[in-house]
């Protein structure tokens, strides 16, 4: 099992901490869903298909290989 890595959840609006793979889940269903993901200074930004921010990951988390094949 890997280390919890933090990050803030805007759609809750509270810090939590999740795996590298469930990071990387919910990465995967926001790609599928149309969203994206971008890193910047370090930091993993998850945003849903409007551009709106869903999460922060203070960690550059990449996006699965089957959310980018799609």
């Amino acid at each position: 099992m890997s280390n919890p890595i933090k990050g803030f959840d805007y759609e809750r609006y509270a810090t939590v901490e999740l795996t590298r793979a469930e990071w990387q889940a919910r990465i995967a269903e926001t790609i599928r869903a149309g969203g994206y993901r971008r890193v910047m200074y370090g930091d993993t930004y998850v945003h849903a298909c409007g551009g709106r921010i869903t999460a922060e990951i203070y960690a550059d988390v990449p996006a699965p290989l089957q959310a980018r094949a799609g």
